[in-house]
């Protein structure tokens, strides 16, 4: 019984996150709740904060469309998940902007080659997750970690240790958000990232089902032809490369 009681505790949540998803629900219940996310406003919003408004090749149009309807119509999001989907998917919009600016500023970054790639294939829970911790500790490998993926950009040393700081703060709220997650997986600004999040600024990745119920999303997304996530995945290491590279 004690376990059980500990399990339910650390699933729980905060008491400051339950009040204020309360808020949320009271809001809904006398329908003055906020307006629907749009995939075009939310686009012209990472527009206007970036000051820049070429996101390269490839139409993501669609499939941020399509996320955005199944996250608002079936995954049943309370406040703070309808704030977190707001927020990820402008960071995620400006990440794409800033890497196409640091294309345009660094044309190395297009010449790199990305030699001998290692892949790491299996199911959910298998643990594939400890297999590539243990490759990236290979300092021969060069291993994506949480902090470059969030902030890509520059692909220089600059504001290296303010970016790691604010990595670590944000996966600090998520560990205090979410505590019972890093039982789950490993949450840390130096940790590893896999690939699903090098996949993100296409919006069609694996990462979106795993973070929503995102139904119609996903059978949406089992039916499409992902070669574009996987050259915009070459794209992404090709940006992180050029900050460190290694020999694989």
């Amino acid at each position: 019984m004690k376990n059980s009681d500990t399990t339910l505790q650390q699933i729980r949540p905060q008491l400051p996150v339950r009040l204020f998803n309360g808020f949320g629900a009271l809001l809904e219940k006398t329908r003055i709740s906020s307006t629907r996310m749009s995939a075009a406003d939310l686009i012209e919003t990472a527009k206007r904060r970036c000051d820049l408004d070429d996101f390269g090749e490839g139409d993501f149009f669609e499939a941020l469309s399509r996320l955005l309807e199944s996250c608002q119509s079936e995954a049943r999001l309370n406040l703070i998940g309808k704030i977190a989907l707001k927020v990820d998917v402008l960071e995620t919009l400006c990440s794409r902007l800033q890497m196409e600016r640091d294309r345009r500023l660094y044309p190395e970054i297009e010449r790199q080659q990305i030699r001998e790639p290692l892949f790491i294939v299996g199911l959910p829970r298998s643990g594939t997750t400890v297999l590539h911790s243990l490759l990236a500790a290979d300092p021969e490998h060069r291993c994506p970690l949480m902090w470059e993926v969030r902030s890509p950009s520059p692909p220089t040393h600059v504001d290296e240790k303010r970016r790691i700081q604010r990595a670590t703060q944000s996966c600090n709220f998520f560990n205090w958000l979410v505590p019972a997650f890093r039982y789950v997986h490993a949450v840390g600004a130096e940790v590893p990232q896999e690939c699903v999040s090098l996949m993100t600024p296409t919006f069609m990745s694996d990462q979106f089902d795993a973070m929503y119920y995102v139904p119609s999303y996903r059978a949406w997304f089992f039916g499409q032809d992902l070669r574009p996530a996987y050259q915009y995945h070459r794209r992404f290491l090709q940006h992180l490369q050029f900050r460190r590279a290694a020999p694989r």
